[in-house]
């Protein structure tokens, strides 16, 4: 076998490979949306750089009318899909580290870098200092070739710098993939640049990319199993701290006193009362967000039972605005018990809750303020009663729909919590 059929044989495979790796993408996998459009960038520039060397290696020597315009336009597509790959994945390192990319001034030097990149490579196009055509169709390397393959070897060494500084922010397995996609490709870079006409980058490149691929795919199922232990943890701590003897012990004896005095009423509060148990049991069967006509179901269910107790001391306001969005379980509910038993259950004439909901470009805003007593966001008030955990609510919201949970507190003035929802997410 000569060295050019060695050649096709080596493309071949990693065309091979390439296709193998969009159909795990698409079909075979359940992906972040964010990492899925990252490898398919990345397979795509590999596989359509692979396809531009195997076209021109079948074209090769062909004097052809076709052929002349074919070569230089599979050759210039070999170089910038190479470009595009080093680019998007420096991208996705920066993205998997946690580094912001929007507005980041690594993102602008990575920007420029690439232009320079192609635009030498227009260059070389009319001066054939990369590379060149002879009369009989043949591709040579340029007296600066060295140039085309450093400037990836820089940007892959930049990868490495980053990847260094980094480190703790990653798994092992992440680590091992991101290195495994920068050694193996550098190895091959430097190789080519002295052994002429063995095509040992593409393949290194394909293999280490389906190779950092399924080492990515593991450890986000690890993360995802670590996140669903931890949701789980959180649910059932939630709930334990839902069933308080003493609202229980207050909210039946306040049904009692109505047996005799108000029977219809009393019935309308056990048929409450049911609802709110039921509400707190179900909590603990929900492991993906729910709607929030049945967190509001649950909340009017608790605020109607802690109306009997309170009586006109307690006003309940509610201002709905948007109710098709989801949210976790028990997340809203606690807040507003918060705002009763904290806010304004030792004002000496009572006050106000509001729940209110809004919905804007991006998010879902719930709002849930009293005009109450105030306190510090960060300390728990020392009165003995038995606290909803902000820390929990707070900790569900981020894991199970990556919201946002603010609280705004003045002593004498009252408190405000609102939860951010962002769409489409």
């Amino acid at each position: 076998m000569n060295l050019i059929n060695f050649n096709i044989v080596i493309e071949s495979f990693s065309v091979l490979f390439c296709l193998f790796g969009i159909l795990m993408i698409f079909v075979g996998t359940k992906m972040e949306p964010k990492t899925r459009l990252f490898f398919s960038c990345i397979v795509v520039s590999n596989m359509l750089s692979v396809v531009s060397n195997l076209l021109g290696l079948l074209f090769k020597g062909d004097t052809g009318r076709f052929a002349r315009v074919i070569i230089p336009i599979v050759n210039f597509s070999e170089f910038f899909f190479a470009y595009l790959l080093s680019a998007v994945f420096t991208l996705y390192l920066l993205f998997t580290l946690g580094i912001k990319i929007k507005g980041n001034k690594k993102i602008g030097l990575l920007a420029g870098y690439f232009t320079v990149e192609v635009l030498l490579l227009v260059v070389s196009q009319f001066n054939g200092m990369y590379y060149y055509h002879d009369a009989a169709n043949v591709y040579h390397r340029g007296s600066w070739f060295w140039l085309s393959q450093a400037v990836g070897i820089v940007l892959l060494i930049a990868d490495a710098v980053i990847l260094i500084r980094y480190r703790k922010r990653l798994a092992p397995k992440e680590k091992f993939a991101f290195w495994i996609y920068i050694l193996l490709p550098a190895a091959a870079l430097i190789v080519q640049l002295f052994a002429y006409g063995v095509y040992l980058l593409l393949i290194t490149t394909s293999v280490s990319i389906m190779t950092m691929f399924v080492l990515i795919m593991m450890a986000q199922v690890e993360r995802y199993c670590e996140k669903e232990r931890q949701v789980s943890n959180l649910q059932a701590d939630i709930l334990l701290s839902q069933i308080q003897p003493h609202f229980l012990y207050n909210a039946l004896t306040a049904i009692y006193r109505l047996c005799d005095s108000k029977p219809q009423k009393a019935k309308e509060a056990v048929s409450e009362f049911a609802k709110y148990l039921r509400g707190n049991l179900d909590s603990l069967k929900q492991n993906a967000p729910i709607p929030f006509a049945d967190e509001f179901n649950h909340i009017k269910a608790y605020l109607a039972l802690e109306k009997i107790r309170y009586d006109d001391d307690l006003e309940v306001v509610y201002d709905i605005k948007a109710s098709e969005f989801f949210i976790p379980a028990l997340t809203v509910q606690p807040l507003i018990e918060n705002a009763v038993n904290h806010g304004i259950s030792d004002l000496p004439h009572g006050g106000t809750v509001t729940l209110s909901t809004r919905e804007f470009p991006d998010y879902y805003e719930i709002r849930v303020s009293d005009n109450g007593i105030g306190f510090d966001p960060d300390k728990l008030p020392q009165d003995g009663k038995s606290h909803i955990g902000i820390s929990n609510v707070r900790s569900r919201i981020e894991m199970m729909c990556h919201g946002r949970l603010d609280i705004v507190s003045e002593a004498g003035k009252g408190t405000t919590a609102t939860i951010t929802i962002p769409k489409g997410v």
